[in-house]
C-alpha cells in the first residue's frame, strides 16, 4: 500500500485517492493497473490560412496536438512536493478538503482533486504515485504566427524607384486553445520544478517593412 497502511500514522484519512481492485482479488497491487495512454503527440495538425483585399494581405498559421497524455511531476508537479517549494496556485480551492469547525473555510468534499497533505506518505498516493485523475490530455491549437500587412498604392510609387513598398505586423505565439489548465504551456515538458525549471514559450510582437527596388 505505499506506506499508507491503517494504523499507522501515513494511513489514508478521507479526501485520499481511492483506487480500485480491478481484478477482483481484495487486494490493490499492480495487478490492478490498466493502461491509459501515452506521451508521445497523436494527431498532429496544422492550419495555414491566407487573404487578400485590395492592398491588405493577412495569413495565419495555427498548430496543435490532438491528443497526448501527461503527468507532472517535479517540485511544481502538487502542493507540497518538496516541503521547501512554492505551490502553483491551480490547485488552490481545487483539492479535497472537510471545513474547518471555525467556518473560515467551506468544505470542498467534491474538488477535482484529492486532499493535500504535509504528509509525504499521503501525499506519495494522492499525487507521486500515478492516479488517473493526475493525467492531462495535453491536446491544443496554437496561433503560431498572425501577419498583416498593406502595400502602398502602385501609383504613389509611380515617380519613384520604387517597385513596391509592404508593411506589416506579425505575432508569433500570440494565444492557443488547449485542455492544460495549470498554467503551464502545452508544449512545456511534464518535469517541472527547481531541478528542471520551467519551459516558457513567449509570445512577440514584430513590425516590419519591405521595399522592392
Amino acid at each position: 500500500m505505499g506506506g499508507v497502511k491503517n494504523g499507522t500514522s501515513n494511513e489514508l484519512t478521507p479526501g485520499c485517492v481511492r483506487r480500485v481492485d480491478l481484478n477482483g482479488d481484495k487486494d490493490i497491487t499492480k495487478d490492478d493497473l490498466y493502461y491509459y495512454g501515452d506521451t508521445d503527440p497523436h494527431f498532429n495538425f496544422g492550419l495555414n490560412l491566407g487573404m487578400s483585399y485590395k492592398n491588405f494581405d493577412f495569413s495565419v498559421f495555427f498548430q496543435g496536438v490532438g491528443q497526448q497524455y501527461n503527468v507532472r511531476n517535479g517540485q511544481m508537479g502538487c502542493a507540497f512536493w518538496s516541503g521547501w517549494t512554492n505551490t502553483n496556485g491551480y490547485f488552490m480551492d481545487n483539492t479535497w478538503y472537510p471545513g474547518d469547525p471555525d467556518g473560515y473555510h467551506a468544505a470542498n468534499t467534491d474538488a477535482k482533486f484529492p486532499l493535500i497533505s504535509r504528509n509525504g506518505s499521503r501525499n506519495n498516493w494522492n499525487y507521486k504515485n500515478y492516479n488517473d485523475i493526475n493525467v492531462i490530455n495535453m491536446w491544443y491549437a496554437r496561433c503560431k504566427q498572425l501577419q498583416v500587412g498593406y502595400s502602398l498604392p502602385k501609383n504613389w510609387l509611380a515617380h519613384t524607384p520604387l517597385q513596391k513598398v509592404r508593411v506589416w505586423l506579425s505575432g508569433e505565439n500570440l494565444f492557443d486553445i488547449s485542455n492544460v489548465k495549470d498554467g503551464y504551456d502545452p508544449e512545456a515538458a511534464a518535469k517541472m520544478g527547481t531541478y528542471n525549471g520551467v519551459d516558457i514559450f513567449a509570445s512577440s510582437v514584430s513590425f516590419g517593412l519591405d521595399v522592392t527596388f
